[in-house]
């Protein structure tokens, strides 16, 4: 099947690696996906096309321009089925691809399925009324996207996200690695708190003073973050590692995994964390009690409530036992719930049904 997967823009994020994990898995299997992006310049272009995949530029003029793009692109690959990622990739996929005579059309929502104006959200619930589906990642973003003016709901379900299975074998951690170690991988951005962190790491240190936090991630919040650090008095316990391609080196070095948000979908990071076999913490956002690991695998806090977490982090801390049966549980549950070949054998049912 020729399946185009339309994307906002090819800058690194969690739905960008999405899409580039899911085209990778369909080309292995025979299919001939290809990915068209609307804006910017398309960062990871070369990754796309290392694998194989083929990559498209509609980012010239205004919207008609890129409709009209879109539109003539479809025939001449042959695309046979539309996989529109996140809200204006859908506005102007769906019509495009109405305009290329293709009904076979799929929209994803890769986060909590709400903008930050009601319009935005009737316009998406407008445009999903030509998808043959509607996808939420998780049961929470489907509620919204219900809710919205003119949803037909009928049309909304929820897929999981999936990924590919962590092998860390003959993966060195970062240098130093001992100890408990409290890693969150995430945008430094006020969806996922991470002052919060801060604050839950610092109330845990009295009881746990041999404990070092780990985080991985760039954005808005990193300096006021290491500014944060440095008034709290954490030093050297707290590393920020900034933007990194490669987590496993620090999934591999770590005890616990953590998410401090406010505002979630479903992370794939949590995913990731629980496929290296990693027990989990995670606030109540989202869809991420949704897929957390069930029983001593994880454990679930209220969003902002850093004294929550830090007494969380101290049961794992304490208990290397705990940690050990915790992991196993959460890298079962990864396997039996959230691999890629599930999540991809889902939307290639979508395309092909009639």
């Amino acid at each position: 099947m020729r399946i185009a997967h339309i994307v906002g823009t090819l800058d690194i994020g969690g739905a960008e690696m999405l899409v580039l994990r899911l085209s990778k898995l369909q080309k292995s299997q025979g299919h001939e996906p290809s990915v068209h992006y609307l804006f910017g310049t398309g960062v990871m272009e070369p990754a796309f096309l290392a694998a194989g995949i083929p990559v498209h530029s509609h980012n010239g003029g205004g919207k008609r321009d890129r409709i009209r793009s879109l539109a003539r692109a479809f025939p001449a690959l042959g695309i046979e089925a539309v996989h529109c990622h996140n809200v204006a990739p859908t506005l102007l996929g769906t019509l495009a691809a109405r305009w290329a005579g293709i009904r076979c059309v799929v929209s994803t929502r890769h986060n909590m399925g709400r903008s930050a104006s009601r319009v935005d959200d009737a316009k998406y619930a407008l445009a999903g009324r030509l998808c043959r589906k509607v996808v939420a990642v998780c049961d929470a973003a489907r509620r919204n996207l219900v809710a919205a003016p003119f949803a037909d709901a009928s049309r909304i379900i929820t897929i999981y996200n999936g990924t590919d299975p962590v092998d860390l074998s003959g993966i060195q951690p970062p240098p130093g690695t001992g100890g408990f170690v409290l890693l969150q991988v995430g945008r430094m951005a006020a969806p996922k708190d991470p002052l919060t962190l801060l604050d839950a790491f610092h109330q845990m240190r009295p009881e746990c003073p041999e404990a070092r936090l780990w985080v991985v991630g760039d954005g808005p919040l990193l300096e006021p973050s290491k500014a944060h650090a440095k008034t709290l008095g954490l030093g050297d316990a707290v590393t920020f590692w900034g933007q990194q391609t490669d987590v496993r080196p620090f999934l591999a070095g770590a005890s616990l995994f953590t998410l401090s948000s406010r505002s979630e979908g479903v992370p794939v990071a949590q995913l990731e964390a629980m496929a290296a076999g990693l027990p989990t913490v995670v606030t109540a956002a989202g869809g991420m009690p949704e897929v957390a690991a069930p029983g001593e695998g994880s454990a679930i806090v209220p969003i902002g409530d850093a004294a929550a977490l830090a007494q969380a982090y101290l049961r794992y801390a304490r208990d290397p036992a705990l940690r050990e049966r915790a992991g196993q549980v959460a890298r079962l549950h990864f396997q039996q719930n959230f691999t890629l070949e599930r999540m991809n054998a889902d939307y290639l049912r979508l395309f092909a049904a009639r």
